[in-house]
């Protein structure tokens, strides 16, 4: 170019098509002028071709890390095709930000093992966090335990909430499985599996490469289950001994070992049975001979560090994110965080040049030269919102009714899935999760009036107010991340602000020991209407009267973990009353005759209509004939109670004791039972829709 021309002073949205126009030599050339333009250059697209060469240079055979962390809505075969030997692929937890239905979900899975079927032939090693949700798909993770590979860690979440709950493995993928170490960070297997793999390993019916197995089971798990028919030998805690698998050393992470056994196989090969505190089974093989083998020896050259001649080079990892930048890292154990090197291959997210840089400080790669950004016309900021991070729009909104109403018309992508409030003495703080990942949390002290603080992505930042109140902030912040309702509101003190007046719909409201009777009686006199739930850890009324006039009130669901109702002279009569739909009085003890009483009203349908759930501890040990006196109740069969517990109606029970069914005269089906729970006996009633 040999015209003079403001370059730098065009809007970046027109400056970065300029700069893909330009020659490779132009763009070096222009990179040199200032640190401003180097980032801009920097920025610009680059194909994975660029990987290759970078790797051809550097003399690297292999990619350290292939990292996966989330799906994309694309076909990525071509870039993943042309990929080299790959040391380890890693599929990280992908968060959804919106509900999926079943075939978008089972569509991205299948895009997802379609790149897996790509990578994982020139891999030795892989690790999954991501939970498949179809049983189709979670198949293709006993492929993978077939395949060759020298480690794979598995993660499936398999908890009783999870929809993949019933998604583990057998006995027989486990005696298939052809991996050096294998580690799964759930409940992936019953006892019995485990049991009988190990005796199968004595047998030497099983996989014979095998040097390492690690199962997180639970806390539960029978000892005498897991070694039954082993004979196996105790050894001390206290012996100090290694276990090497693939040259490093294994061990439990973030509990202790609580009981280790070994066991010696006909030809003399023995392997050891650690149980660590939370439940974690880890099974070791060790050498055929006391000399080092491959699987004790700390490797000295691994396939991440290239040598040629006598240079050595950093690891590659290569990070595979959608509409971010696919992102190779140069990393070495002894260079520190802010030293190491990144190359982004793909088209990034801009940088944010119009934030406002006076309200938090930017990162050395953002421009800090003050922008009127105010004085470009509409249509041109609807651009540049959609570039903006979501706390550069909050801080926005809060400097006038101007910014305020233009943040709200024109961001159309930023949104929370929920904002929690907490409230004490001397703040109130204010929770928001974004949809995009992101964690913003700020903080209003009343008696500093003319600061904010902030936290967002583990940074603290100092906002300036212009004269807002607490509530006008918190109200702002509501209406820009689009929330229509609280998640929680905690009411842990007495706030010197008002906040409640402009809450509309809150779903979760609590009261600690902490907050004054008055404040307590101000938040249920406002936000009872608009509560679908509220506990309670203190009463703050004075007489029967104000806690009838709450009692009788319309609480869709109420707990209350007071234990003495005794100055309210609480008694049956107004547990018949209530019109809550579940009513959970943890710390009443009420008589086996009272409860009966209340279960035969029920039956009589003279009760409260509503309820659909109660729990109430029992005053006494329970008594079967007391209890269920002329209720016609069915006791629970073993598939009815195998039905019940899987439902997790109710965690506080950490022993189920006993279940009855019982009818009402118009058909309705309702369930007694009880259980020990926190050396408490409750007794809980369901009402089964």
């Amino acid at each position: 170019m040999t015209t003079a021309f403001p370059l730098l002073r065009l809007p970046y949205l027109v400056l970065m098509p300029v700069l893909e126009q330009m020659e490779v030599t132009e763009r070096v050339s222009l990179s040199i002028l200032s640190k401003r333009v180097r980032i801009y250059v920097k920025l610009l697209k680059m194909t994975l071709d660029y990987v290759l060469s970078i790797m051809d240079v550097m003399h690297c055979k292999s990619i350290n890390q292939f990292i996966i962390a989330e799906i994309s809505e694309h076909d990525s075969l071509e870039l993943v095709a042309k990929l080299p030997k790959i040391d380890e692929v890693v599929v990280e937890h992908i968060w959804y930000t919106k509900f999926l239905s079943y075939e978008a979900e089972y569509q991205k899975e299948r895009r997802l093992i379609r790149v897996l079927k790509t990578v994982l032939p020139v891999s030795s090693a892989v690790k999954i966090f991501y939970p498949f949700q179809n049983l189709q798909n979670f198949n293709y993770l006993r492929e993978i335990l077939k395949g060759n590979f020298d480690d794979v860690t598995l993660k499936n979440y398999w908890g009783r909430t999870m929809p993949n709950c019933d998604m583990k493995f057998s006995l027989n993928d486990l005696r298939m499985t052809n991996v050096k170490s294998l580690e799964f960070l759930g409940p992936a297997f019953e006892v019995e599996d485990l049991n009988g793999y190990f005796k199968l390993w004595m047998k030497k019916k099983c996989n014979p490469r095998l040097e390492y197995l690690e199962v997180w089971m639970n806390s539960d798990t029978s000892m005498d289950l897991l070694l039954k028919g082993l004979s196996a030998v105790p050894v001390p805690i206290e012996t100090k001994r290694k276990f090497r698998v693939l040259g490093n050393v294994k061990q439990l992470f973030y509990e202790e070992t609580t009981a280790e056994f070994d066991i010696t196989r006909a030809d003399g090969r023995q392997a050891t049975i650690r149980i660590g505190t939370w439940g974690t089974v880890c099974f070791y093989v060790w050498p055929e001979s006391t000399n080092l083998e491959p699987n004790q020896e700390v490797s000295s050259e691994r396939s991440l560090t290239s040598q040629s001649h006598g240079a050595v080079y950093p690891p590659i990892v290569l990070l595979l994110i959608p509409h971010q930048p696919l992102t190779i890292i140069h990393l070495h154990p002894d260079t520190p965080a802010a030293s190491r090197s990144c190359v982004a291959l793909s088209q990034p997210t801009p940088p944010n040049i119009d934030s406002l840089s006076h309200l938090h400080p930017l990162s050395p790669t953002e421009m800090t030269t003050p922008f009127p950004l105010l004085r470009l016309p509409r249509l041109a900021l609807i651009p540049i919102f959609k570039e903006m991070e979501p706390i550069d729009v909050i801080a926005f909104s809060l400097l006038s009714k101007r910014t305020y109403n233009l943040s709200k018309s024109l961001c159309k992508k930023i949104s929370s899935r929920y904002i929690d409030l907490e409230m004490d003495n001397c703040c109130v703080c204010m929770s928001i999760d974004l949809t995009d990942g992101s964690h913003l949390a700020l903080y209003f002290y009343p008696e500093i009036l003319n600061t904010v603080e902030v936290f967002y992505r583990d940074k603290s930042i100092q906002w300036k107010n212009v004269g807002l109140s607490t509530g006008q902030w918190i109200q702002r912040v509501f209406d820009v991340t689009k929330c229509r309702s609280l998640r929680g509101v905690k009411l842990n003190g007495t706030p010197n602000c008002d906040v409640f007046s402009f809450l509309n719909v809150v779903s979760y409201l609590e009261i600690t020991n902490n907050c004054t009777k008055t404040s307590a009686i101000k938040a249920l006199q406002v936000l009872s209407p608009v509560t679908s739930w509220i506990t309670l850890f203190k009463l703050p009324f004075s007489n029967r009267e104000e806690f009838q006039r709450f009692w009788l009130g319309d609480v869709k669901c109420l707990r209350i973990h007071e234990d003495d109702l005794s100055s309210f002279q609480f008694k049956i009569d107004d547990l018949l009353a209530s019109n809550a739909v579940k009513l959970e009085l943890l710390g009443v003890k009420m008589s086996l005759r009272d409860l009966n009483r209340f279960f035969s009203c029920w039956l009589d349908n003279t009760s409260n209509h509503r309820l659909k759930h109660l729990s109430v501890k029992s005053l006494e040990d329970i008594n079967e004939d007391v209890l269920l006196y002329g209720l016609d109740a069915i006791r629970f069969t073993e598939e009815r109670t195998r039905e019940f517990q899987s439902t997790n109606m109710f965690p506080k029970f950490r022993e189920f004791t006993e279940g009855f069914d019982v009818s009402r005269i118009d058909g309705k089906l309702a369930a007694i039972t009880f259980g020990n729970g926190f050396e408490e006996i409750f007794i809980n009633f369901a009402v089964r829709s």
